[in-house]
């Protein structure tokens, strides 16, 4: 599966993922000295067809295109007129897809599959009136990010919840203007003919390391990579399209420390991580390769394009992504109502512990992350739902009583809250959730291990029938479960 990717110019967001990042207008070098990588800002001759762009999708209620720019035009100030064109590029694609989004309309689930989709608003906030995050693809679709929101056009459509699958998103006015091509799988782990090699190695003068084949595209190009040994203190590998006897590349340069540490991107272990073709198109100017190319604590997009004999990457954007152990945070202005409907249960005991620590997670699987709010003593708390703001209390540790979360079980998920209630009694409270709203309530007092009463969402409930909804309650769930304090946000 496609790992989760997107973008916003090399330059422009200093990714965690990567240590070291190229710079403008790739060239097809003579020797290694003169070798320049980086992105081209080169847009194709009378050709305004707004350019495709990827879409990152959660689940039906989280497609969304993340931006990457800041929204006011960036402006020269002293001799950075490299990194300038970078910047004013990226900005000038945001500002133009922003002004066009309601045209992009088609959605490219494979190459055989699309569907139609439709622009909603922008996200600019978060939840606390804030700015939203810009430049990172979050892991979990309920932290929000600045960007342009989508929906399916046809509500009956039907998409699995993924963990933020990229797409491609185009408008009618691209696909009209160009022919789609196919592309197909290469053998896994063939490499490029010798002859392609062997060419590369002449124009760049160096040797190569390893070459990898991808995909065929149309039954006529090839796409993949070539990787070099260092030399000179330096390390590159090239993005290669074939066409024929024909040969395109475009260099880009790696971090090196030494002839035995060195690579492209965090955790890489020396290896140029390939890019992946999400389509293929001929276009009026030529080859147009849409790709996504992900890396461990980032990932990046954009386009290669065959222009008047050169291969040239247009990056889109890298963004910080993958970001380990993360958790949708506490919003200042949820903490306060989950605290109220805390107090509000229990006015006389509860005013004595304050909400100040949390786990969150989706304990239903409706891609909105339920809260459990413990006080400092870890003892008493209390969980909640959340779904677009609104905020529901499920139920109250009260500090002999503790909650235990479980597997989800015929769409549903599940939380007990258990604990002695006086000598031989046991007290058990059960809550069953489906789209982030609690749908059924089980309470039961057992004496001595025999059920003692039980209710049923607030009415009486058959002893029998109750004890064995308790047997069959789903196991515990896997989730690593630790506290963050509030003010850690």
């Amino acid at each position: 599966m496609k790992k989760l990717l997107i973008f916003a110019i090399g330059a422009m967001v200093l990714m965690a993922g990567c240590k070291n990042q190229g710079q403008a207008n790739a060239v097809s070098p003579e020797n290694t000295d003169s070798i320049v990588a980086g992105d081209s800002s080169v847009a194709a001759v009378n050709d305004t067809t707004p350019l495709p762009m990827f879409l990152c999708f959660f689940d039906k209620e989280h497609m969304q295109v993340p931006y990457w720019s800041e929204f006011e035009e960036p402006q020269k100030s002293g001799d950075d007129d490299e990194s300038f064109e970078q910047y004013h590029q990226a900005w000038k694609l945001q500002t133009d897809f922003r002004r066009r989004a309601p045209l992009y309309t088609k959605l490219l689930l494979d190459q055989k599959t699309m569907v139609d989709v439709k622009f909603v608003d922008e996200l600019l906030k978060n939840p606390d009136g804030e700015d939203a995050d810009l430049g990172v693809i979050h892991s979990r679709a309920s932290i929000p990010t600045k960007g342009a929101r989508y929906a399916f056009a046809n509500s009956d459509t039907k998409m699995g919840k993924q963990d933020g699958t990229l797409y491609l998103l185009v408008t009618e006015s691209y696909l009209k203007s160009r022919k789609q091509l196919e592309c197909a799988s290469g053998e896994e782990g063939k490499s490029f003919p010798a002859s392609v090699v062997q060419q590369l190695e002449k124009q760049y003068n160096m040797k190569a390391s390893r070459s990898l084949t991808f995909v065929r595209i149309g039954n006529r190009y090839d796409y993949g990579i070539v990787q070099f040994k260092p030399k000179n203190k330096s390390v590159w590998a090239v993005e290669v399209v074939t066409d024929g006897d024909k040969v395109y590349s475009y260099p880009v340069k790696g971090w090196y420390d030494s002839d035995t540490s060195f690579g492209w991107n965090v955790d890489d272990e020396g290896e140029y991580n390939i890019s992946y073709i999400d389509a293929a198109f001929e276009g009026p100017n030529g080859l147009e390769l849409c790709y996504t190319r992900g890396c461990v604590e980032s990932c990046s997009a954009g386009l290669l394009l065959l222009r008047d004999g050169k291969l040239i990457r247009q990056q889109y954007a890298v963004f910080q992504a993958n970001i380990p152990d993360e958790m949708t945070p506490l919003w200042k202005t949820y903490a306060k109502q989950m605290q109220k409907l805390y107090l509000e249960q229990d006015p006389h005991e509860n005013k004595y512990y304050e909400l100040t620590r949390y786990f969150a997670a989706d304990f239903d699987g409706d891609g909105f992350d339920e809260y459990w709010l413990r006080d400092k003593d870890d003892k008493h708390g209390a969980l909640f739902t959340c779904k677009n703001g609104n905020i529901e209390l499920i139920g109250v540790e009260d500090g002999k009583r503790q909650a235990m979360l479980h597997k989800m079980k015929n769409g549903n998920g599940f939380v007990s809250i258990s604990g002695p209630a006086g000598g031989p009694a046991y007290y058990h409270e059960v809550y069953e959730l489906h789209n982030s709203r609690v749908v059924h309530s089980f309470k039961a007092l057992q004496v001595y291990g025999e059920m003692d009463e039980c209710h049923m969402d607030g009415k009486p409930f058959d002893k029998e029938k109750g004890s064995a909804y308790l047997k069959s309650l789903p196991k515990e769930s896997d989730y690593y479960i630790y506290y963050r304090n509030a003010d850690e946000n």
